[in-house]
C-alpha cells in the first residue's frame, strides 16, 4: 500500500531549511567511500610503444594508501603478497602512502612492509601533498625521518629527478605541485627523443605538457 500525503512537500522544505538533506547526502557519500576504501581491486592497463625496448615490462603503481586510515598492517602485508605474485619488473609508489594522522611507528612499518614486494628493477617513490605531514601542527615525524625511512628500506625517492632502468626506461619522478619544484624541461635534460619516458607525478597537472614535450 502506498500512502500519499499533501504534507510531504512541506516536510522536504523543512528538512532543507534545517540542513538535514546535505547532512544525509554527506553521510551516504562517506559510507559509500568507506565501503569501497576496503574493497581493493587491481586495474590492469596495457601500454604499447614504437620505441625500442629490450623486453616487455610489468609495472605496479600504488598510491594514496594514507596508512593506517584505509587498512591495517595485516591487510597491507596481504596486499603486498598478492602484488609480489604478479612477477613485477618495477614498483612505483605515487605518494600519500602515509599522512598527517600516521604515527612514526606506523610510518616506519608501512615502508618496511612495502619493501617486501618482489620485483626485478626496484621500488621508486614520489612525494604527495600529505605524506610529509606538512599540514599538521604537531607532526609525528619530520620530512627527514620520512626520507630516511624510505631509503633505509631500499626504496628510491625521486624528487624532481630521473633515473635510467635497464638502459630502456627513463623514469622521471616529480615533486608534488604543492611544493616548489623544478621545471620538466630541466629534469629531462640528457634524454633524447628515442628514450622511453615514464613520468610519476602525484598530481599530474602538467599532463598535456608532458604528452606534447617530444
Amino acid at each position: 500500500m502506498v500512502v500519499f500525503s499533501k504534507n510531504i512537500p512541506s516536510l522536504i522544505k523543512t528538512a532543507q531549511r534545517l540542513g538535514v538533506i546535505p547532512i544525509l547526502c554527506l553521510l551516504i557519500l562517506l559510507g559509500y567511500g568507506y565501503m569501497h576504501m576496503k574493497d581493493v581491486n587491481p586495474i590492469y592497463y596495457t601500454v604499447t610503444t614504437q620505441k625500442q625496448l629490450s623486453q616487455d615490462y610489468k609495472v605496479a603503481f600504488i598510491s594514496d594508501l594514507h596508512f593506517p586510515n584505509t587498512m591495517n598492517e595485516k591487510e597491507l602485508q596481504s596486499y603486498c603478497q598478492d602484488i609480489s605474485r604478479e612477477n613485477l619488473d618495477i614498483v612505483l609508489l605515487g605518494g600519500d602512502i602515509v599522512d598527517e594522522r600516521t604515527s612514526l611507528k606506523d610510518m616506519q612499518h608501512t615502508f618496511e612492509i612495502l619493501s617486501t614486494i618482489e620485483n626485478q628493477y626496484g621500488i621508486y617513490y614520489v612525494y604527495g601533498n600529505h605524506d610529509q605531514a606538512l599540514y599538521a601542527s604537531q607532526p609525528a615525524f619530520t620530512p627527514e625521518q620520512l626520507q630516511q625511512t624510505i631509503e633505509k628500506n631500499h626504496i628510491h625517492v625521486l624528487c624532481d629527478e630521473k633515473t635510467f632502468i635497464n638502459d630502456d626506461i627513463v623514469l622521471i619522478g616529480r615533486d608534488d605541485r604543492s611544493h616548489p619544484r623544478d621545471s620538466l624541461q630541466n629534469i629531462m635534460q640528457g634524454t633524447s627523443s628515442t628514450d622511453f619516458l615514464l613520468v610519476m607525478d602525484h598530481q599530474p597537472v602538467d599532463l598535456e605538457k608532458i604528452i606534447n614535450y617530444r
